[in-house]
Protein backbone atom coordinates (compact mmCIF):
# COMPACT_ATOMS: atom_id res chain seq x y z
CA UNK A 1 0.00 0.00 0.00
CA UNK A 2 1.26 3.49 -0.58
CA UNK A 3 4.26 2.40 -2.64
CA UNK A 4 4.67 4.30 -5.86
CA UNK A 5 5.33 2.22 -8.90
CA UNK A 6 8.62 2.76 -10.69
CA UNK A 7 8.00 3.56 -14.36
CA UNK A 8 8.89 0.67 -16.63
CA UNK A 9 10.78 0.99 -19.87
CA UNK A 10 7.48 0.65 -21.73
CA UNK A 11 5.98 3.55 -19.73
CA UNK A 12 9.03 5.68 -20.44
CA UNK A 13 9.00 4.83 -24.16
CA UNK A 14 5.29 5.56 -24.42
CA UNK A 15 5.73 8.94 -22.73
CA UNK A 16 8.69 9.85 -24.95
CA UNK A 17 6.92 8.79 -28.16
CA UNK A 18 3.85 10.80 -27.17
CA UNK A 19 5.99 13.87 -26.56
CA UNK A 20 7.78 13.34 -29.88
CA UNK A 21 4.47 13.02 -31.77
CA UNK A 22 3.17 16.23 -30.17
CA UNK A 23 6.34 18.11 -31.14
CA UNK A 24 6.16 16.75 -34.69
CA UNK A 25 2.51 17.82 -35.07
CA UNK A 26 3.30 21.26 -33.63
CA UNK A 27 6.27 21.72 -35.97
CA UNK A 28 4.20 20.63 -38.96
CA UNK A 29 1.43 23.05 -38.00
CA UNK A 30 3.95 25.90 -37.82
CA UNK A 31 5.66 25.03 -41.11
CA UNK A 32 2.56 24.26 -43.12
CA UNK A 33 -0.74 24.69 -41.24
CA UNK A 34 -2.85 23.35 -44.12
CA UNK A 35 -1.22 19.92 -44.18
CA UNK A 36 -1.65 17.17 -41.59
CA UNK A 37 1.46 15.46 -40.21
CA UNK A 38 1.36 12.41 -42.50
CA UNK A 39 0.91 14.54 -45.62
CA UNK A 40 3.72 16.86 -44.61
CA UNK A 41 5.97 13.89 -43.86
CA UNK A 42 5.30 12.34 -47.25
CA UNK A 43 5.82 15.65 -49.04
CA UNK A 44 9.10 16.17 -47.17
CA UNK A 45 10.19 12.64 -48.16
CA UNK A 46 9.47 13.34 -51.83
CA UNK A 47 11.33 16.65 -51.58
CA UNK A 48 14.33 15.07 -49.85
CA UNK A 49 14.52 12.41 -52.55
CA UNK A 50 14.27 15.13 -55.23
CA UNK A 51 11.13 13.48 -56.55
CA UNK A 52 10.14 9.85 -56.65
CA UNK A 53 8.34 7.20 -58.62
CA UNK A 54 5.14 5.52 -57.50
CA UNK A 55 7.12 2.37 -56.66
CA UNK A 56 9.23 4.44 -54.24
CA UNK A 57 6.08 4.96 -52.18
CA UNK A 58 5.24 1.26 -51.96
CA UNK A 59 6.10 1.18 -48.24
CA UNK A 60 3.42 3.78 -47.48
CA UNK A 61 -0.07 2.52 -46.77
CA UNK A 62 -2.74 2.99 -49.39
CA UNK A 63 -4.86 4.90 -46.86
CA UNK A 64 -2.03 7.35 -46.13
CA UNK A 65 -1.38 7.91 -49.83
CA UNK A 66 -5.09 8.46 -50.48
CA UNK A 67 -5.35 11.00 -47.64
CA UNK A 68 -2.19 12.69 -48.89
CA UNK A 69 -3.53 13.01 -52.44
CA UNK A 70 -6.88 14.32 -51.19
CA UNK A 71 -5.16 16.82 -48.94
CA UNK A 72 -2.97 18.11 -51.75
CA UNK A 73 -5.96 18.43 -54.06
CA UNK A 74 -7.90 20.40 -51.42
CA UNK A 75 -4.87 22.60 -50.79
CA UNK A 76 -4.35 23.23 -54.51
CA UNK A 77 -8.05 23.99 -55.06
CA UNK A 78 -8.07 26.42 -52.14
CA UNK A 79 -5.23 28.41 -53.75
CA UNK A 80 -7.07 28.95 -57.06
Amino acid sequence: MGRSRTPSAVDTNERELTAFARRARATTARLHPDLPLVSYTLLAHIHDQQGCRATDLADWSEDDLSRFASCLLRYNNSRT
